[in-house]
C-alpha cells in the first residue's frame, strides 16, 4: 500500500514541478466546399505556393469546417497541383500542396498540408492523402495528423477529413 501512495505522491510532484509539458488531445474534423476557381500555376497562399516541377494547378475551395475542438465556420482551402510530378500516364497520382484558412469563434488557424491526389480508371472522383500541420493559429493551438478526402468532379464538392493530435 505503500508503494502505490509512494507512486502516486511522485506522480503529483512531476506533473507541479514541470508545468511546461504539453498533454496530448486529439483533434479532428470535416472541410466541405465547392471549387470556386482553378488557374494555371501553383496557388500563393502558404504552403500550397509550392510547385517543384514547375507545371502546377491551383484549385480554390470555399466551405465550411466542423470539428473537434475548433467547432464551426467558414473555410478556404487552396491546393496545388503538381501535374509535372505524375506518378505515370493514364489513371494515376500527383503530389498536392495545400493550405486551409479557417476561423470559428474559438480560434482562427492556417493548417498546412501536404500528399496526393489520385484520380480514378472509372468514375468522377478524385481521392486525396496526406497530412497535416497547424502553421497558424491565434489560439496557440498545434497539431498534426493525416487527412483524407474527395473531390467530385462533375459537382466540383469536395470533401476533406482530418484527424490528428494536439499538443
Amino acid at each position: 500500500m505503500k508503494h502505490n501512495r509512494l507512486l502516486s505522491v511522485g506522480f503529483v510532484l512531476i506533473v507541479v514541478l514541470l508545468p511546461g509539458i504539453a498533454l496530448a488531445g486529439h483533434t479532428s474534423g470535416t472541410i466541405k466546399g465547392t471549387l470556386s476557381s482553378q488557374s494555371d500555376g501553383a496557388c500563393d497562399v502558404g504552403y500550397s505556393s509550392f510547385c517543384p516541377s514547375g507545371d502546377c494547378v491551383c484549385d480554390i475551395f470555399i466551405g465550411s469546417i466542423s470539428g473537434n475542438p475548433i467547432g464551426k465556420g467558414p473555410a478556404e482551402l487552396w491546393i496545388t497541383i503538381d501535374n509535372g510530378a505524375a506518378l505515370s500516364s493514364g489513371p494515376t497520382c500527383f503530389p498536392v500542396f495545400g493550405a486551409l484558412s479557417i476561423s470559428t469563434s474559438r480560434d482562427t488557424e492556417i493548417i498546412n498540408g501536404v500528399g496526393s491526389a489520385c484520380n480514378t480508371a472509372k468514375g468522377n472522383t478524385d481521392t486525396l492523402s496526406g497530412g497535416f500541420g497547424i502553421s497558424e493559429s491565434a489560439a496557440g493551438a498545434s497539431a498534426w495528423g493525416s487527412l483524407t478526402g474527395t473531390v467530385n468532379l462533375s459537382t466540383g464538392v469536395g470533401v476533406v477529413k482530418y484527424s490528428g493530435t494536439t499538443f
